[in-house]
C-alpha cells in the first residue's frame, strides 16, 4: 500500500501546541473548514529550545512558524482548496492537542 502510486490514505491530521491553560487536551474540528481555522489560529507556548525563551504564547500557524516558506495567504488558500478537491467523507479528520 505504501508504494501506491495514488499515495496512501490519511485519515487524521494531528496539530499540536502548548499552552498552559484555556485550551482542551484534545478536540476535534467540526468540518474540513473548520480544522484549516483551528491549525491557522494556533498559538503555543515557546519552549527553551526555541528561538525564544520559553512562557511565552506566540502565534504559530499549523505549528509551522519556522517553516513557512511561501505566503501565508496562498498557504491557507490550498488547505482550504482541498475540499473541492475531495469529497467530504474523503477528507481527513483534523485534530487539535495540547500535550506537548
Amino acid at each position: 500500500l505504501w508504494e501506491s502510486e495514488e499515495g496512501v490514505p490519511i485519515d487524521a491530521i494531528v496539530f499540536g501546541g502548548r499552552r498552559p491553560e484555556g485550551v482542551p487536551l484534545v478536540y476535534e474540528s467540526f468540518n474540513w473548514r473548520h480544522g484549516v481555522f483551528v491549525g491557522a489560529a494556533m498559538r503555543s507556548e515557546s519552549t527553551a529550545a526555541a528561538e525564544h525563551k520559553g512562557k511565552v504564547i506566540m502565534h504559530d500557524p499549523f505549528a509551522m512558524r519556522p517553516f513557512f516558506g511561501y505566503n501565508f495567504g496562498d498557504y491557507l488558500a490550498h488547505w482550504l482548496s482541498m475540499e473541492t478537491r475531495k469529497g467530504p467523507t474523503q477528507l481527513p479528520k483534523i485534530f487539535h492537542v495540547n500535550w506537548f
